[in-house]
């Protein structure tokens, strides 16, 4: 083999071994819930969604990830690939929470939202009760998130 192929295959290997990482070029976007901000990646196309924090080993206690999807719809998450346990708000076009789910990492059991909802957020286990964050409560999104 030549040097040019080894060197080739070699970063091809670093590329695509191992655990991934949440997408650290995808800036941060901020959303309040009461009185508590919190850092978000956004999660907007199917690819996103597919993908979410899978493979994500550890997750900052000041951020999630924010799922938006074009229509309000019945949502269904699991946490296969995903080795951190996770609590996932789904969140109607208005804002309002209207359920919390703890998920448990690498569980293949849908957490199925009972309402239609325009949101999903995930985040470190036991953040909405550690925040005293309920079913209810409103979340403040930016501007271009926000429903028509």
């Amino acid at each position: 083999m030549k040097r040019f192929e080894v060197i080739f295959f070699l970063i091809v290997f670093a590329c695509c071994s191992g655990p991934k990482k949440i997408n650290i070029a995808k800036p941060l976007t901020q959303i309040k819930i009461k009185n508590r901000i919190l850092y978000v990646r956004i999660a907007s196309s199917p690819e996103e969604w597919e993908k979410g924090l899978m493979f994500t080993e550890s997750l900052p206690d000041s951020e999630g990830m924010l799922f938006i999807f074009p229509e309000p719809r019945i949502a269904s998450f699991w946490m296969k690939n995903t080795p951190i346990d996770l609590s996932i708000a789904y969140i109607d076009s208005s804002g309002i929470i209207q359920e919390i789910h703890d998920l448990k990492a690498y569980s293949e059991d849908p957490a199925i939202s009972k309402s239609l909802v325009k949101y999903a957020l995930e985040v470190n286990k036991g953040w909405f009760t550690e925040n005293q964050i309920h079913i209810l409560d409103t979340v403040e999104f930016p501007e271009e998130f926000k429903s028509p």
